[in-house]
């Protein structure tokens, strides 16, 4: 790429990626003074300039971060190029605001809620610093996008990019294609020397230098599930096919999945995860799903919703023998696995943040976590008397 393609801006490694990236979804996760954020928006007043009449959003947690973030690094960029600077029409700084003489948009914007992002459409996309913005936000905004989105965030901790987008760069079946770089200040070929020597002075920090130095994902501390891996399909030729279900009505959800053993490996798939579920709606999924032969091991809390579903035809239902460190036990076991295999993002969603507190495994947000600890107590004969199969 030529000094006149780049209309003479200092241009960096994260630049280039992201600038000759012909992804729909362009994943940037970066340690500090990676020049992510910058590149980005180098990148967008570029296209901004060449392409007549495009509408571009920069979406961020609120104003403030937007302000001091990717509006800065704007008023930088346009600052030191004279070039960009010419093109431009008006520039508003309250909300901020770009209009350019070949009639293309740059807006910053933030957002309350999903209902809010659901007004405005636009050709790009940039979502800055998404690990503070709700995925449901990103979705109305991200389905409300023609040509391109760019992402942009430091990995302190796994977030919805983790859990629902990254998987997808190895979907084969995927229609949307997505692209990560991962970045960190050694692909900042501008920055300062002095900044360098602050971050490799935190070198001993391991979890630090991992996020901001490295720009690698940050762990959670305490982390039951840690060998789980996410899946697309069941295994057909798996041993020990079973459902495991946890009943929640208004304090929790229903949560049904079905697991089964292949490849010494653990495999589980959501089926159900739904509030407010009657137990004859339930059998109606069950039976819908084909699933009304298979032996389902149960929460046995409340038995006389075993009852119930064995009145409506679901006749192989197991309740599950809690006693005895059930919870601690059927946790170990899984863990014995090489892997969990996981099919269903709301299953996902829970174990990323399934961590112990204080030295205890949490007690909440754990439904369909426990649906397939209820599957290991029945594969492994915890179930309790009084609830035989008919």
């Amino acid at each position: 790429m030529t000094n006149d393609e780049t209309q003479g801006m200092k241009a960096t490694s994260v630049f280039y990626w992201n600038y000759t990236s012909k992804a729909d979804v362009i994943i940037n996760q970066g340690g500090t003074s990676s020049g992510k954020t910058y590149a980005i928006m180098q990148v967008l007043l570029l296209k901004a300039i060449s392409e007549p009449n495009v509408v571009i959003t920069v979406g961020g947690q609120d104003m403030p971060n937007l302000l001091a973030g990717s509006v800065r690094d704007t008023e930088e960029i346009v600052k030191n190029n004279k070039f960009i600077e010419q093109e431009i029409k008006k520039h508003r700084t309250r909300p901020p605001f770009y209009e350019f003489k070949n009639g293309s948009i740059i807006e910053f914007k933030s957002y309350d809620d999903e209902q809010d992002a659901k007004n405005g459409k636009r050709d790009y996309l940039f979502v800055n610093e998404a690990n503070g913005i709700d995925y449901r936000v990103y979705e109305q905004l991200a389905v409300r996008t023609k040509k391109q989105v760019f992402i942009d965030y430091n990995p302190s901790a796994r977030f919805w990019v983790h859990r629902k987008l990254l998987p997808e760069i190895n979907n084969p079946d995927a229609i949307i294609k997505i692209v990560r770089f991962i970045s960190n200040y050694t692909h900042n070929e501008h920055c300062p020397k002095k900044t360098i020597l602050k971050i490799e002075s935190r070198r001993a920090d391991k979890n630090w230098f991992r996020v901001y130095g490295k720009g690698m994902t940050g762990k959670v501390e305490g982390l039951i599930f840690k060998e789980w891996q996410r899946a697309y399909k069941m295994p057909t030729n798996g041993n020990n096919y079973a459902l495991g279900l946890d009943f929640g009505y208004t304090g929790g959800k229903t949560a049904l999945v079905i697991s089964c053993e292949y490849d010494r490996k653990l495999w589980t798939k959501q089926l159900v995860y739904e509030s407010y579920l009657s137990n004859e709606d339930l059998a109606k999924q069950i039976k819908a799903m084909g699933f009304d032969k298979h032996e389902i091991y149960a929460d046995s809390a409340d038995p006389r919703s075993i009852d119930d579903l064995k009145k409506a035809g679901i006749r192989k239902v197991y309740g599950i023998n809690k006693a005895n460190n059930a919870k601690e036990w059927s946790i170990k076991e899984m863990n014995k696995y090489e892997a969990w295999m996981i099919i269903g993002n709301d299953i996902e969603e829970e174990v990323t943040g399934y961590a112990m507190k204080n030295g205890r495994i949490p007690k909440k947000d754990d439904h369909l976590i426990d649906a397939a600890r209820y599957y290991i107590l029945g594969l492994n004969g915890r179930v309790g008397s009084g609830f035989k199969v008919y």
